[in-house]
């Protein structure tokens, strides 16, 4: 079984050459994927002029699903507007800002819990510079679903919905990594994979605040602080100067911490969206947390 990702409609014709009306020429095209032996499409509703609040886009996801689902195409449906899934492309930190993603930080000596932005992969990736949620409150994974997954089946007609098998999320992240810059500012060789990602610069949704300094960092939630003092008696910004000291030999505080940190994310992340899924009559599928 092959899925093909395809990213809206209109933009999966945009490949090919073919030319003349909408229906036409998008059928032909999911001819061709059936050609190469895919056997179903991720797809998602079309991510510009207006995120999941256009009703021009709506009307073409309807169109194509109806066309693909003719075919005998099978149908996911891709849960973003680009990775890092969580955000609603920006709809759910617009509405409820204090949502972000959060994290301790350690700086000029001091550990204290501030939003995680600048140098974090929701800054740095290859899709667009995007503030992101807290993965590890599980009000702002609601929000989420219910601004993305909940919106699908209210905006698609109940034949085009029920075609859907399941809903992709697509690496959701804990916002602790720094990771270099991956626009055309790199400079020297760069691997070739990444030949013609880099001949422009990502799109910026929310502009880096150069202010802010990039430093070590860990993920916090008001959900994973509580987890940790009942498991363990201590707040996570006390035991944070074990957390980030470098040892070579195991460290009992981190395995405790990171240990507590995957067990809220699934908690937070995981069921909460199964869950929500299950009420919708899909399965959950994801890719890995970055």
């Amino acid at each position: 079984m092959a899925f093909q990702i395809i990213h809206s409609f209109e933009k999966f014709i945009n490949r090919f050459n073919y030319t003349g009306e909408y229906e036409v020429v998008l059928e032909n095209c999911l001819k061709e994927l059936q050609k190469m032996k895919i056997d179903g499409i991720v797809i998602n509703i079309n991510t510009e002029n207006g995120y999941l609040e256009s009703k021009g886009n709506w009307d073409k996801l309807i169109t194509g699903m109806r066309i693909a689902g003719k075919l005998g195409l099978r149908m996911w449906i891709y849960d973003e507007k680009g990775y890092p899934s969580g955000g609603a492309g920006g709809l759910v930190l617009r509405d409820n800002p204090e949502l972000e993603a959060k994290g301790v930080k350690y700086h000029s000596g001091k550990y204290y819990i501030s939003n995680i932005y600048e140098g974090s992969h929701a800054e740095r990736n290859f899709h667009e510079k995007r503030r992101y949620i807290n993965l590890l409150e599980s009000k702002a994974v609601r929000k989420f679903s219910k601004s993305t997954y909940s919106k699908y089946m209210k905006k698609l007609p109940p034949d085009n919905f029920d075609q859907a098998e399941a809903f992709f999320t697509d690496e959701p992240s804990l916002m602790t990594v720094v990771t270099q810059v991956l626009d055309s500012s790199i400079e020297g060789d760069v691997p070739e994979m990444l030949d013609g990602l880099l001949g422009k610069k990502i799109p910026v949704h929310d502009e880096p605040d150069l202010n802010v300094p990039i430093t070590p960092s860990i993920p916090y939630s008001e959900e994973l602080n509580r987890t940790h003092i009942g498991k363990y008696g201590m707040d996570i910004l006390s035991v944070a100067p074990g957390i980030f000291a470098f040892k070579e030999e195991p460290s009992e505080v981190k395995c405790r911490f990171w240990e507590t940190v995957a067990v809220t994310y699934e908690e937070t992340y995981g069921v909460v969206l199964s869950n929500i899924c299950k009420d919708l009559g899909k399965k959950t599928d994801r890719a890995s947390v970055i």
